[in-house]
């Protein structure tokens, strides 16, 4: 992300926190990350989040994470889920592609490319879309559940300041 942590901060200091153009961001504000007292911190950590399992050296990564917040003397708690965790890639398809797989299949042509040739969490994601015939109410039943799973979230974050898990 970046060569020094004061440039990840520049970064986040950027890209965190709500914008006045995006109404799904959620009101949090960043504080200053050299006021945060490290020892307090609430961190969490998952192995995965949804329907696809790392691959071994990300899992290692996880854990040297993990390792290296414990050796800074701060407690992480490991759990088995996080909110969502069963709805999370349907969620993600109905904001990639609730045409079905039709976006998706259009992408791929355009690219002259075909469903077979995707990696598999592009694959998945196809999958999952070419599996829903979207009607408008069951789309909009979808963007409901996803805002309902951002409270989730947020309550989640109440308990913890930190959550350590794979990529993706």
């Amino acid at each position: 992300m970046a060569r020094t942590i004061v440039d990840v901060c520049l970064g986040l200091s950027v890209l965190a926190g709500p914008h006045w153009s995006d109404p799904s961001s959620a009101p949090v504000a960043l504080t200053d990350p050299s006021s945060v007292p490290i020892g307090q911190l609430r961190v969490a950590a998952v192995e995965q989040i949804g329907p696809v399992t790392a691959d071994v050296e990300t899992l290692d990564a996880l854990r040297r994470s993990v390792a290296a917040f414990e050796a800074a003397g701060i407690d992480v708690e490991w759990i088995d889920s996080v909110p969502g965790d069963d709805r999370i890639h349907e969620y993600a398809v109905a904001g990639f592609d609730p045409t079905g797989g039709a976006t998706i299949a259009a992408l791929l042509g355009s690219m002259r490319t075909s469903v077979d040739e995707l990696h598999p969490l592009s694959r998945l994601t196809y999958d999952v879309a070419a599996e829903h015939e979207w009607t408008l109410e069951g789309y909009m039943e979808t963007v409901t559940g996803l805002f309902a799973l951002r409270a989730e979230v947020r309550r989640f974050f109440d308990g913890y300041d930190v959550l350590l898990s794979p990529v993706a």
